[in-house]
């Protein structure tokens, strides 16, 4: 070991022995003041033993401060040596855990003086020191005093000179938003103004598909605590901090941020948000004196400013992972949305700027009380809504309560202008193909779009009724019963009640194997018929003989494929249910055809319409067949309608006799 080493050793075991023989507080607090910025240095030294003597010492001092509150280390002289750029890191990040001991151990007044000095100390420091320092600061500011502004005779300088640091101004403003936050946290981590619990419980992580393990599944099985509202987990931490402020603590921090924000320390469109915020807080002196700060205000706050709308989006919002060039958003700094109580002070501001109408896609959140109130005329904003908010659901697919959304206002423009859809038959096959493929909750939300819709496409005709009735019949087959529920929603609505393809599909629907299918499609055709239809030109129902036709055509091509029903040894072409569905309807049929009133519920109520209905069946069959061989399905098949109906009951009977 070099003679300069020793001598450092040497220095260390002095100050060893002064530490040793400090019998009071103020001669330990002496030596401390003396030595402690110089001891640190040391940690810097080339040589292996000094810094180890240096660890041994500081661990016998902690031991001592500690356990003596009132002793007061030198946060001065520590300041100037944690700023000096000629500091090896390895020095800085030592004494920063004796500025964070000795600051709170100042009285209120050197805490004020050096409050500048830790804001100026951040610049170029690592976030986790940044935090910690701030952590400091916003207790000062309670007691901070500041000149009045319309004091011309006020000789007091502005405490905080922020005009050159802006970096430093964005860190300090994030972080008392934050603080503003935590008056307000009623989640897991911490109930309204600092209580903690001891184990928050973690949010489960988004199952992989196929339900893969391994170790990566193990680690997301883990999950990230749930964040508090208008927060996320790096701020939930950040602002908690190694000592978690009181409740009256909490409360004087956030009425230090409002006379911070009062004196004018920074420019007043960057604090706009923060005094909403503040301004429905749970405790009243805050609340009060950010909404007369704010009111104060009115009439000089621009609220079309940009800075001022996209923060109270942000906050508004959380975090949306909109699709950018840049970097994903990390889970634990995604800001969740704020709570009700926060929303209501925004939503107001809000919907007196006009630029924030203007904010895609973030006016999302504003676009169903656009489609709930402007008047049915404005087709060219009609358009415009929607156009934007098919260009949401084809590109943003990331987050999906903002699809949700988006798919919801869909439905209700739909329904306040239908014109706009009527002949985009392309939307609705898109919407359903959308069902097939997205989660069960955005699944829902197209759902009910789409069942909003179906009165934009009720008077179709022509070639576009005969591609809804295409696609109708496509997803009428579905595995997922929700694609399921709304075609047949489509079918009885789109169509007139005399439209023989539609009717077929509702009783497929009919046998459907889940019972909200199956229940309401039975409620559709059992329903007795309107006398007269809101369809002009249609009948209440399809003439008997057009029916059993086309029921006999789709039975033919059935027993080809694999959707037959096999029994034993017989083979039906549709399932009992359905096939028995449509045995009754027919019954209808024949009933309304005949001149009788077609009701569904059992035979003994068709007893007095029995002789027409017989009538009308001796002329059937006294009649030349109504149906052209060619399109009963099958060479040879019965054309009657009456042949074709016993037949069809024959088929029914001969399954359940044997069943």
């Amino acid at each position: 070991m070099n003679m300069a080493a020793q001598d450092e050793l040497n220095q260390l075991e002095r100050v060893f022995l002064r530490l040793g023989h400090a019998e009071t507080d103020d001669q330990l607090q002496d030596i401390i003041s003396k030595f402690l910025p110089p001891v640190l240095l040391k940690l810097s030294s080339v040589q292996e033993g000094v810094r180890k003597k240096v660890m041994e010492l500081l661990v016998h001092l902690n031991k001592r401060i500690k356990s003596r509150p009132l002793i007061q280390l030198p946060v001065e002289t520590l300041l100037v040596q944690y700023q000096d750029p000629a500091a090896a890191s390895f020095v800085t990040n030592f004494t920063i855990i004796y500025i964070k001991m000795g600051y709170p151990r100042l009285e209120v007044g050197k805490q004020c003086e050096l409050a500048p000095t830790l804001l100026t100390a951040m610049e170029g420091k690592p976030e986790p020191q940044q935090d910690s320092l701030m952590h400091l600061l916003i207790p000062s500011l309670y007691h901070m005093k500041y000149p009045k502004a319309s004091s011309n005779s006020s000789k007091m300088a502005a405490p905080f000179i922020l005009i050159e640091k802006p970096k430093t101004v964005q860190l300090l403003l994030e972080f008392m938003l934050d603080v503003l936050c935590d008056a307000l946290w009623v989640s897991v981590w911490v109930m309204p103004y600092g209580f903690v619990l001891n184990e928050p419980p973690t949010r489960p992580a988004p199952s992989s598909p196929q339900g893969s393990s391994g170790p990566g599944a193990a680690a997301a099985g883990q999950g990230l605590p749930q964040p508090p509202p208008g927060m996320s987990v790096y701020a939930a931490k950040r602002v908690i901090g190694e000592a978690q402020w009181s409740p009256e603590q909490l409360e004087q921090c956030k009425l230090g941020i409002v006379k911070f924000i009062e004196a004018e320390q920074v420019p007043e469109v960057e604090t706009v948000i923060h005094l909403v915020v503040a301004s429905s807080d749970t405790r009243h002196g805050v609340a009060t004196a950010a909404d007369l700060e704010l009111k104060s205000k009115q009439s000089i706050i621009d609220w079309n400013n940009p800075l001022i709308v996209n923060k109270m989006y942000k906050v508004y919002l959380g975090d949306i992972p909109l699709k950018t060039k840049g970097a994903s958003l990390k889970r634990e700094l995604k800001h969740e949305p704020v709570s009700t109580r926060v929303k209501m002070k925004i939503l107001p501001h809000l919907l007196r700027s006009r630029l924030a109408a203007e904010c895609f896609p973030a006016n999302i959140q504003f676009v169903h009380h656009i489609c709930q109130v402007c008047p049915d005329t404005n087709k060219p904003l009609g358009l415009m809504l929607l156009n934007g908010l098919t260009k949401l659901i084809n590109e943003y697919k990331e987050d999906p309560k903002l699809m949700c959304m988006a798919y919801s206002a869909v439905g209700k423009l739909s329904s306040r202008m239908p014109q706009l859809f009527t002949k985009d038959i392309a939307l609705v096959q898109q919407f359903f193909e959308a069902m097939c493929k997205e989660e069960p909750d955005v699944r829902l939300a197209i759902q009910e779009a789409l069942s909003m819709m179906v009165g934009a496409y009720a008077n179709l005709q022509g070639a576009l009724l005969n591609l809804m009735e295409a696609l109708v019949a496509a997803y009428m087959g579905k595995p997922e019963v929700q694609v399921r529920q709304v075609a047949m929603k489509y079918a009885s609505t789109v169509f007139a009640p005399d439209h023989v393809p539609s009717r077929y599909l509702l009783l497929l629907a009919a046998g459907d194997p889940r019972e909200e299918v199956c229940s309401e499609a039975q409620r559709v055709l059992r329903a007795l018929p309107a006398k007269k239809s809101e369809k002009v030109g249609c009948k209440p129902m399809p003439s008997f003989p057009d029916m059993v036709a086309y029921i006999q055509e789709k039975a033919a091509q059935r027993m080809k494929t694999p959707a037959k029903y096999v029994v034993g040894t017989y083979t039906l072409p549709f399932n009992p249910s359905a096939f028995g569905e449509m045995v009754l309807y027919l019954r209808m049929c024949l009933a309304h055809s005949a001149g009788a009133t077609p009701i569904s519920k059992s035979l003994a109520d068709m007893q007095d319409d029995a002789p027409a209905i017989g009538r009308y069946v001796h002329t059937l069959l006294s009649n030349e067949p109504l149906t052209p061989p060619s399109s009963a399905g099958t060479k040879g098949a019965e054309v009657n309608p009456v042949q074709v109906y016993i037949h069809l009951l024959q088929q029914l009977l001969l399954v359940l006799c044997r069943r």
